[in-house]
C-alpha cells in the first residue's frame, strides 16, 4: 500500500521533477554564485534594484536616485523592481548582489516553465504532453539572448500564468484562485519590460474572447470572477504606472519599430545566434529559437485540428507584430500603445514562443487521438525546403558548416522519429523528453556568451572590487553636494557612456557619477544635454559636473556666461546683494538660507525635473514654489523677498494615490478568498 501510495506521488510530481533538474543542469551557474547573465543584468538594472531597497523598500520607495546621470527620479526607473515580490524577498533576506539576483533570474525560468506545465495541461490533460510543453518555454530565447533584461524576462515567466489563471477551468478551481491571478497580474505589470506588458495586455484580450468566453459554462460566474481579479491586479499595479499616467511626457510615443523580425532571422529558428553578419549586431535582438522538435513537430500539423485555432490565431498576431515591414508600421500607427517600444521582436515574441509550444502539443494529442499522418511526402518536402533556406541564409550570416549540418539533421532525425515512433510507453516518453532537453541543452551553452558572464571578472570591471565589499562612504544628509565624477573626456557620444559601466559603482557607494545607461533618454531635461555632451566644451554640461552651486540672477540675458562665470569661481559672482547659504544636501531634500530685498531666480547646477516643489517659509507662514527649467536642463526656482528658509524636496506625483488603490487592490483580492466557497468544494459537497 506505501509502494503504491508512493508511486503515485512520483507520478503526480515528476514533472515538476523533470523541469527543476533541466533547470539545475542549465542554470547550475547561477546556483552556484559563478556566473549571472551580463551587460545591462550588471549595469543600470542591478543597481537601480539594489538602491531602491536600500533607500527605501517595499513600503517606502525612494522619490530620487542622485547617483547617475545628475539625478534620476524613481518613478522613470519602470523596470528597477520596485514591488517584485521576488526582488523585495531576496533584498529583505539575503540581500539584493549579482549572485543572488541570478539565483532569482534562474528561479523565474523555473517559474514560467511550470507556469507553462500547468496552462498546457489545462488544454491537453496530459502530464506527458504539458512537461514537453514546459520543457520547451524552459529555452525560449528570451531567457538566453534577453538573458540581461531582466524585466523581459519577468514578463516571459509570468505570460503563461496570466492566461492560466484567466482561464474558466482555474480561476475557480480553488479558495485562493483569484486571489492568486490578482497577484500574478500585479507582477506582471510591476516586472514587465512596458513593451512586453503591452503585448501581454493584447495577447489576454485575444485569449479571452477566443478561448475563455466560450470555455465558461457558467458566463456570470466566470465574467464575475474575472472582474474581481482583473480589478484587484490592475490596482496594485498602478503603484508602478500612476505616476508615469500623470508625467506621460517623459515616456516614449511613436518611436517606431527599430528591431523587428525580417526574412534573415528565420535562420535562427533552430540555429544558434552567432556569426559575423548579424542582425543589428546585437545578440538580443536576432533570435526567434523553437527548437529542432518543434519545427520538426510544426510540419505535422492538421488543419482539421480546431483546437488549434486560437494559437494559430496568437501566432499570426504575434508574427505580424514582429515583422519590420509597412504592414507592422500601419498597425502600429493604429492600434493604442503598441508603439511606445522600438523593440517588437522583444515585445511579441514570448506570445510567438508560447503559441508555437501550444500548436506543438495539440498536434501531437491530435495525431495520437487520429492515429493519422496523411501527405507525409509533401510534409518532408516542404520541411527540407525551409531547411535548405534557412541553412543558405544563416551559411551567409557566418554561421559554421558544422552547426548547419548539425541541426539540420537533427531536426529531419526529430521529424521521422515522431512518424516511426509510438510514444506510449514510460521509456519512449522519458526519451523523448531527453532527446528534446539534451538538444536543448546543447544549444544554449553554445551561446552561453549572450547569458552567462563570470561574477569575479564583472566585479572588478564595474565595481573596482567585489560587489558586496563597496561600501557607501558618502554619509548623508550634507551640508552641498560634491562635484560629480566623469570617467570621460568631452566630446562624448551616446556608445561611451552607455558602455561605461564604471559609472554604476556610484549606486552602491552614494557618490556622484555623471553618466551611465539609465532610462532617461526619453526626458526632455537629460535629452537636451545629448548634443550639448558631444561638444569639447559646453557651460551647461560644466555647471553640473561642479561641485553644488547656484546662479543668483534677475533676467535671462547671457545665461550661458553666467553659468560658465559660476562654474570658475569658488562661490558664483552674485552682484544683487542677495544672500544664499545651502545648509543640507540630502538624497531627496536640500534646504538652503536665504536673505534678499527682491524677488530673483535661482539656479541649481542639478537636473530639472516636475517631481521637485519647494516650500518657503518665515517666521509667520509657509507657501509652496513650483521649479521650472533653465536651458531645458537645470532646476530653476522664482524666489520672493525676505528672510527665510527655502526648503526643496522630490516627491513622487500621485503617491498617495497609488497608495490607495494598492491597498483597494489588495482587500479586494483577500476579500474574494471568503466570498463564496470553491468549485472544488461545491461539487463535493453535491456528492
Amino acid at each position: 500500500m506505501n509502494l503504491e501510495k508512493t508511486l503515485e506521488s512520483t507520478r503526480r510530481t515528476y514533472p515538476y521533477i523533470f523541469l527543476i533538474l533541466i533547470n539545475l543542469i542549465v542554470f547550475y551557474k547561477y546556483w552556484l554564485g559563478i556566473s549571472t547573465p551580463p551587460w545591462d543584468f550588471l549595469g543600470g538594472g542591478m543597481v537601480e534594484q539594489y538602491r531602491f531597497y536600500k533607500d527605501g523598500g517595499f513600503f517606502s520607495p525612494p522619490s530620487w536616485f542622485p547617483y547617475a546621470w545628475f539625478g534620476i527620479p524613481e518613478y522613470q526607473m519602470v523596470q528597477d523592481g520596485g514591488w517584485f515580490i521576488p526582488v523585495w524577498i531576496t533584498a529583505e533576506i539575503f540581500g539584493w548582489y549579482p549572485a543572488n539576483a541570478a539565483r532569482v533570474q534562474a528561479l523565474l525560468v523555473l517559474f514560467g516553465a511550470i507556469g507553462m506545465y500547468k496552462l498546457s495541461f489545462t488544454f491537453v490533460k496530459s502530464k506527458y504532453l504539458a512537461t514537453i510543453a514546459g520543457t520547451l518555454y524552459l529555452f525560449i530565447p528570451v531567457f538566453y539572448s534577453n538573458a540581461q533584461h531582466y524585466s523581459s524576462v519577468r514578463s516571459a515567466a509570468f505570460l503563461p500564468w496570466v492566461l492560466f489563471f484567466i482561464h474558466p477551468e482555474n480561476i475557480s478551481k480553488t479558495r485562493i484562485s483569484v486571489f492568486l491571478g490578482s497577484l500574478v497580474i500585479f507582477q506582471t505589470i510591476t516586472g514587465s519590460y512596458p513593451g512586453n506588458l503591452i503585448a501581454t495586455f493584447y495577447t489576454v484580450l485575444i485569449y479571452f474572447f477566443v478561448v475563455c468566453i466560450f470555455s465558461s459554462n457558467n458566463k456570470y460566474q466566470y465574467l464575475k470572477s474575472l472582474s474581481i481579479m482583473s480589478l484587484a491586479g490592475i490596482s496594485m499595479g498602478l503603484i508602478r504606472y500612476l505616476p508615469v499616467i500623470q508625467l506621460q511626457e517623459t515616456f516614449p510615443s511613436d518611436v517606431g519599430n527599430q528591431a523587428g523580425v525580417r526574412i534573415y532571422n528565420l535562420a535562427y529558428l533552430i540555429f544558434p545566434f552567432i556569426g559575423k553578419d548579424l542582425p543589428y549586431e546585437d545578440p538580443t535582438l536576432r533570435s526567434i529559437y523553437i527548437g529542432s522538435f518543434a519545427l520538426a513537430v510544426i510540419f505535422y500539423l492538421n488543419y482539421k485540428n480546431k483546437k488549434l485555432i486560437p494559437w494559430l490565431t496568437l501566432f499570426i498576431m504575434s508574427t505580424i507584430l514582429m515583422l519590420s515591414n509597412t504592414l507592422n508600421t500601419g498597425i502600429r500607427e493604429i492600434i493604442p500603445f503598441i508603439n511606445i517600444s522600438r523593440f517588437a521582436i522583444t515585445d511579441w515574441r514570448n506570445t510567438f514562443n508560447l503559441s508555437v509550444i501550444m500548436i506543438v502539443i495539440l498536434t501531437i494529442k491530435y495525431i495520437q487521438d487520429q492515429k493519422v499522418i496523411d501527405h507525409f511526402k509533401t510534409r518532408i518536402l516542404a520541411l527540407a525546403t525551409l531547411l535548405v533556406f534557412i541553412s543558405i541564409t544563416a551559411y551567409q550570416s557566418g554561421q559554421s558548416i558544422i552547426n548547419l549540418a548539425f541541426y539540420s539533421i537533427l531536426t529531419i532525425i526529430f521529424f521521422f522519429y515522431f512518424k516511426k515512433t509510438s510514444i506510449k510507453s514510460n521509456l519512449s516518453k522519458s526519451l523523448t523528453l531527453v532527446l528534446i532537453s539534451s538538444s536543448a541543452v546543447l544549444f544554449v551553452f553554445q551561446n552561453s556568451f549572450s547569458w552567462m558572464t563570470t561574477v569575479k571578472e564583472q566585479n572588478f570591471n564595474i565595481y573596482n572590487n567585489t560587489f558586496t565589499n563597496v561600501f557607501e562612504y558618502v554619509k548623508y544628509p550634507l551640508k552641498s553636494r560634491p562635484a560629480r565624477v566623469s570617467f570621460l573626456p568631452t566630446p562624448l557620444t551616446p556608445e561611451n557612456y552607455k558602455n561605461d559601466q564604471r559609472y554604476n559603482r556610484f549606486w552602491l557607494t552614494g557618490g556622484f557619477g555623471a553618466f551611465g545607461y539609465h532610462n532617461i533618454k526619453d526626458i526632455e531635461s537629460y535629452s537636451a544635454l545629448f548634443p550639448r555632451l558631444e561638444k569639447e566644451s559646453d557651460p551647461v554640461v560644466n555647471f553640473l559636473l561642479a561641485k553644488g552651486k547656484q546662479v543668483i540672477t534677475d533676467g535671462n540675458q547671457n545665461l550661458e556666461q553666467k553659468l560658465t562665470d559660476c562654474t570658475a569661481s569658488i562661490s558664483c559672482p552674485n552682484d544683487l546683494g542677495i544672500e544664499v547659504a545651502q545648509q543640507v544636501f540630502d538624497k531627496e531634500r536640500e534646504v538652503f538660507k536665504i536673505k534678499s530685498e527682491r524677488s530673483f531666480t535661482m539656479i541649481q547646477n542639478e537636473i530639472y525635473s516636475p517631481i521637485w516643489s519647494g516650500t518657503v517659509c518665515d517666521d509667520l507662514k509657509c507657501d509652496s514654489i513650483a521649479t521650472s527649467s533653465t536651458l531645458k536642463s537645470l532646476r530653476t526656482w522664482d524666489l520672493p523677498p525676505g528672510d527665510y528658509l527655502f526648503t526643496t524636496e522630490a516627491k513622487t506625483p500621485l503617491n498617495n494615490q497609488r497608495w490607495i488603490l494598492f491597498w483597494f487592490g489588495l482587500s479586494i483580492a483577500l476579500l474574494s478568498t471568503a466570498r463564496r466557497k470553491s468549485t472544488l468544494e461545491l461539487m463535493y459537497h453535491r456528492q
